[in-house]
């Protein structure tokens, strides 16, 4: 990033941008790029389009302002998305103008976002990025509709909403009084939140969002009764090094993406269900992968990158005109292993959501977890077994300790392994800490606010690997088990 940035590719071609990955489940990595990389990538993009119906009118994103970093060589650093929003060709199709996304706190920038979004009767796509993030802005227009339908009844933004005088003239610029529009919204608001978005934006044809993925998963059904019929759609797979594949499912269905044989090589190591490489694996041409079979992804870009190992296990779904089709499972590495055992993000992810279904009156917000070795609680007691540390957020009463126990107990009847070690007392009782409301917003804003990540990008963590991020959430526990 410090040296000529014409030196890793052919003459005349030189580094034009960094992009960087969100760093939510490690660190941030800087991926460079050519004009030539970028247009193959952007001729990819539009490609994949081709499976969706289009028109001319708008789309719904809802950004929160990139803070731009530069490389000692003045190239510009940021995410994949933040480039794609910095395009004229695509801003000019989103409802969120180019002078309103100037605000680098996600409240704000959800508010203002929703108050352009929700004026517009005729915006036709909703597009979050990931499903996370859809739900991240449903839920936050449930919580807060009373304010933004005021903003679109009189043209300006409310006193209360804490903004710069400056930051509010430009977005009161922006707006119209839309009285009209402003009662019907209420209507439909105050008949609750089942079906909402067919009814207040009647044009809709599609919601796109990543849905792949044991971590995705929770957000899914969360997202279904806002949506009424509308079915969520995952375009494209890829991330900050390259776009890789394009789905070729209908919405609603488990994605397919075909894997683009000549934007890239794409190679695919054999992995186990924890998503550790088997031992002697060697990566496998896309002719040698097996239906069923899990892989890491292993990348040759014309970006730089040789035999790169992505670290997201995908499973081969099918085939299509003789390309692979695979669906993203989980990141490598996000697994629980306190003695033997490695419990995967799938299995854990699995064991909570049944261990929850059977709490009628809990809903799980969110969770992450960590191992004991970064437990304050397991400092100085040599002689405990090892242990799983569980932080969630839940809605409802606090819970009670047969219900913590819960959670322990599926994991057992689920992962024979785990349930071998822990009757030897191999590994002790899992500790589950209840975390206050907010807590996951409020990590997702700290994320944003201490790294180069987006709030497009964000990705839970599901296993935490430093001190300083299980800090954040023991320190907004309000119960422990």
């Amino acid at each position: 990033m410090e040296g000529d940035v014409r030196a890793m590719f052919h003459p005349g071609e030189e580094i034009t941008a960094f992009f960087c990955s969100s760093g939510t489940t490690g660190v941030s990595k800087y991926i460079p790029m050519t004009k030539r990389v970028t247009l193959a990538q952007a001729v990819a993009m539009f490609g994949a389009l081709d499976f969706f119906p289009w028109n001319l009118r708008n789309i719904i994103t809802l950004p929160v302002a990139t803070r731009w970093k530069y490389s000692p060589t003045g190239v510009r650093i940021g995410s994949t998305s933040a480039f794609a929003q910095s395009s004229p060709v695509i801003a000019c199709q989103c409802t969120m103008l180019p002078e309103a996304n100037i605000f680098t706190t996600a409240s704000k920038a959800l508010h203002v976002g929703l108050v352009l979004a929700l004026r517009d009767s005729q915006a036709c796509i909703w597009d979050a990025g990931f499903v996370f993030t859809l739900w991240n802005q449903l839920h936050f227009m449930e919580n807060n509709w009373p304010s933004i339908v005021d903003d679109i009844r009189c043209g300006r933004l409310s006193p209360a909403l804490d903004i710069t005088e400056q930051e509010r003239r430009t977005i009161d610029s922006l707006l119209i009084a839309d009285p009209e529009r402003a009662a019907h919204l209420q209507r439909e608001f105050e008949r609750g939140f089942d079906g909402i978005v067919p009814r207040v934006l009647p044009h809709v044809e599609k919601v796109m969002a990543m849905c792949s993925g044991t971590s995705m998963n929770v957000y899914i059904e969360r997202c279904k009764p806002y949506l009424g019929k509308l079915k969520i759609s995952s375009a494209m797979y890829g991330g900050s090094e390259s776009i890789l594949g394009v789905n070729i499912n209908n919405p609603g269905e488990k994605p397919a993406y075909a894997m683009l044989p000549g934007l890239n090589f794409i190679e695919f190591l054999p992995v186990d269900e924890s998503g550790d490489a088997e031992e002697g694996a060697t990566p496998l041409l896309a002719s040698e992968v097996k239906k069923d079979q899990l892989y890491e992804v292993v990348l040759t870009s014309a970006a730089g990158l040789y035999r790169y190992r992505m670290g997201d296990v995908v499973r081969v779904v099918g085939s299509f005109h003789g390309t692979p089709t695979v669906d993203f499972q989980f990141r490598a590495k996000q697994m629980l292993h306190v003695h033997m055992e490695k419990v995967s993000e799938a299995a854990f992810t699995g064991a909570l959501r049944r261990a929850v279904d059977g709490w009628p009156d809990h809903q799980l917000v969110d969770f992450t977890t960590a191992e004991s070795v970064l437990d304050p609680a397991a400092a100085g007691s040599a002689d405990s077994p090892p242990h799983y540390l569980v932080l969630v957020e839940l809605s409802g009463p606090s819970l009670p300790p047969q219900q913590a126990a819960d959670i322990d107990k599926t994991l057992q009847n689920e992962h024979s392994v785990y349930r071998s070690f822990r009757a030897k007392s191999s590994i002790g009782p899992m500790r589950v800490v209840c975390v206050r409301s907010g807590t996951f917003a409020a990590y997702r804003q700290h994320v944003f606010d201490t790294t180069q990540a987006t709030m497009s990008q964000f990705k839970q963590p599901r296993v935490l690997r430093t001190e300083e991020q299980v800090k954040f959430f023991l320190n907004r526990a309000i119960s422990t088990e």
